[in-house]
């Protein structure tokens, strides 16, 4: 039995009996119990039911406990829709946006198994959400060598879904989103290989698409970047050029001047700042008091419909949502949840039924790496105060 920590209180007990529609709504059972507004009736009903005290004569003090307690409780577990563990150190999670496809999230590890000879390994795991009840389903898993990071193809026209990889061996490859039958002779989701190009004898440590979804830009553990064309189910290198002196961990095509790449590197020193920049104007950020973070911040999401609304991954200090369009940058909420690097990060695309426990609330994947965990949550501030 999990519980709360510090409060002995039955968290699988009462996670099964509620849940929060919008935090300043009342309580709503998802199990087939509904709660209005709690009165005290309520509580010492609930607290006998469930043998929290050792009798239903509870003064005011015990009472404002048990209030305290169920509050705990709920903001505790409602952040969480689903969690799991990963075959390998999880460094990149990424939700499908294609149409039909956008409760598919695929998950990739790279894992350094060390000796004489040192090799890396990892894996591509695809997982079915359905956020409404809070089922996360492992659909396919494939091995692979240890990857860097993967991204999903943009939705152009009826375009479908690709998965590209980087990955250690210096590859750059291809993946379709498939149906196979498993194990049961159910029809599920696959990945079926496309193509694969050799881009480098370094590392390829990061990908981005272009809008069109016909090229690709890679970064490269020796400080290179690459710019790679997809024609035909056949990649080719069409520009590489020395961009930096250190690892290339980020590049990004501009998504309003495709032309234009952006690319950073390494140079083993976070400040663990977050900075907005106007491109017009890139001598300085836009808000010269950046905020700091923590930990370092290794990946930014913006949100798919909401501007000025972004996730961060922060390495040492758990992922934060920020609010940075309209005055300074500010942290509007954190998760902490994670035991390790906080590496992976992405936001849901997809609409929800409305029923259930999800609503119409934004919801997120996260990853962290040596303890290989895998979590979809809820953000819970309304973010679309922010739009």
């Amino acid at each position: 039995m999990e519980h709360i920590v510090n409060s002995g209180f039955p968290l699988v007990k009462l996670s099964r009996l509620l849940a929060l529609k919008g935090m300043r709504k009342s309580f709503r059972a998802v199990y087939g119990y509904y709660f209005y507004p709690l009165t005290s009736e309520d509580l010492i009903l609930f607290a006998s039911d469930f043998d929290l005290f050792e009798n239903t004569n509870i003064n005011g003090v015990s009472l404002c406990i048990l209030v305290c307690l169920i509050t705990e409780v709920i903001v505790y577990w409602l952040m969480d829709l689903a969690n799991c563990f990963v075959d390998g150190n999880a460094d990149a999670v990424e939700f499908c946006p294609h149409n039909s496809f956008q409760h598919v999230l695929a998950a990739s590890t790279y894992t350094l198994q060390e000796g004489d000879e040192p090799k890396r390994t990892g894996s591509i795991s695809l997982f079915n959400l359905d956020a409404d009840v809070g089922n996360l389903d492992l659909a396919y898993r494939a091995e692979t060598a240890g990857i860097f990071d993967i991204k999903w193809n943009p939705v152009v026209g009826d375009t479908i879904p690709l998965l590209a990889q980087a990955d250690a061996d210096g590859y750059l490859r291809i993946h379709r989103l498939g149906c196979c039958l498993n194990g049961s002779e159910t029809p599920g989701h696959c990945l079926e290989d496309v193509c694969g190009e050799h881009i480098s004898s370094s590392m390829c440590l990061c990908l981005d698409w272009d809008p069109s979804g016909s090229s690709v830009t890679v970064g490269l553990s020796d400080g290179c970047v690459s710019i790679v064309s997809l024609r035909e189910s056949q990649l080719s290198v069409v520009q590489e050029w020395k961009a930096h002196n250190f690892e290339v961990w980020a590049t990004s095509f501009d998504h309003h001047q495709p032309h234009l790449v952006y690319s950073g590197s390494d140079d083993c020193n976070y400040d663990e700042q977050l900075r907005v920049w106007d491109l017009r104007s890139m001598l300085r950020p836009v808000n010269e008091t950046s905020i700091g973070l923590g930990g370092g911040v290794w990946r930014i999401k913006h949100h798919p419909s909401i501007p000025g609304v972004v996730l961060t991954a922060c390495m040492h200090n758990g992922f934060a949502v920020m609010k940075t369009k309209g005055g300074e940058p500010e942290v509007i909420e954190r998760y902490e949840k994670h035991g390790s690097l906080a590496y992976g990060a992405d936001w849901h695309r997809g609409k929800f039924t409305g029923e259930g426990k999800i609503g119409n609330r934004a919801v997120v994947a996260t990853c962290s790496f040596y303890d290989r965990l895998l979590r979809v949550w809820m953000p819970q501030c309304d973010l679309t105060l922010f739009d």
